[in-house]
């Protein structure tokens, strides 16, 4: 049996970051600790690089990655909570769209991170999010108060748990007949809420986005070009390691042939 893969400890890369020439030669001490966590996240991507095949080649470059993204994620939800409050506070359609538009960088700051555990979890299929949890409470008790770990937490508890709904429900679209392909998708495609691509036989797609509930697919109004919302249809004691239980597939999936095949008769279109 071969002995279970685990993430590189945070304060190891902490310490190799802080002591390598890349880190030093950015010059005098950080004036603040956001100055800081920009320090430390530039060093912590040029570590991590990338194989020739554009992915991370092991799971210490993929655990630096994660570190990187770790350092920008509880700066860029707090940016994004405010930004959300003024939104609804806005008083006019030009206002919303400017606070809207301002959201995106952030977006992409919480999309790097979401991206960093995705590509973990599919080359370790028994890294679990507990693990990840450990390796952020770590990684952010070197660079933030504790209040904010523990902002930082909840926020990373509600980003896993839409994550394995998403391959829960990734592993019924590879089941419904007709699907040639499930795609993952870009960093722009995620910007417009789609989490998945489902390519059918014909040459028709459906951009999908998933939520963890009902509640949250009814919240969303669609827009054309963006993802259509998807309640998925597991509960999250049916998804083990990032997978629904085969218990729970074979009892949810002919339900989910069905909806995703209304939804293609209705919003399918051709792929470009």
């Amino acid at each position: 049996m071969n002995e279970k893969q685990t993430l590189t400890d945070p304060r190891k890369i902490a310490r190799n970051i802080k002591q390598s020439n890349e880190y030093l030669a950015q010059g005098e001490k950080p004036s603040s600790m956001a100055t800081l966590r920009k320090k430390i996240a530039k060093v912590a991507f040029k570590f991590a690089g990338h194989d020739s095949e554009n992915n991370f080649a092991n799971l210490e470059q993929m655990s630096t990655r994660l570190f990187g993204s770790l350092a920008h994620f509880i700066d860029n939800q707090m940016a994004l909570d405010d930004l959300r409050v003024r939104r609804e506070q806005a008083s006019t359609m030009s206002q919303r769209k400017k606070l809207t538009d301002d959201m995106e960088p952030y977006k992409r700051g919480v999309i790097g991170l979401n991206r960093s555990i995705s590509d973990i979890f599919d080359a370790n299929r028994d890294i679990s999010n507990s693990d990840i949890q450990n390796f952020a409470h770590q990684a952010w008790m070197l660079m933030h108060k504790p209040e904010e770990v523990q902002y930082g937490i909840t926020k990373l508890k509600q980003a896993l748990r839409g994550m394995d709904h998403e391959t829960a429900m990734e592993a019924a679209f590879w089941n419904i007949p007709g699907v040639d392909n499930v795609r993952q998708t870009t960093e722009q495609d995620e910007l417009m809420g789609i989490d998945r691509i489902i390519e059918f036989d014909d040459g028709e797609i459906l951009n999908i986005d998933i939520k963890s509930s009902r509640r949250g697919a009814e919240d969303v109004i669609y827009r054309p070009g963006h993802g259509l919302p998807l309640a998925s249809q597991f509960s999250d004691d049916e998804i083990f390691l990032h997978r629904p239980t085969d218990e729970a597939l074979a009892a949810r999936q002919p339900y989910i042939n069905q909806t995703i095949a209304d939804l293609k008769k209705r919003y399918g279109e051709r792929a470009a």
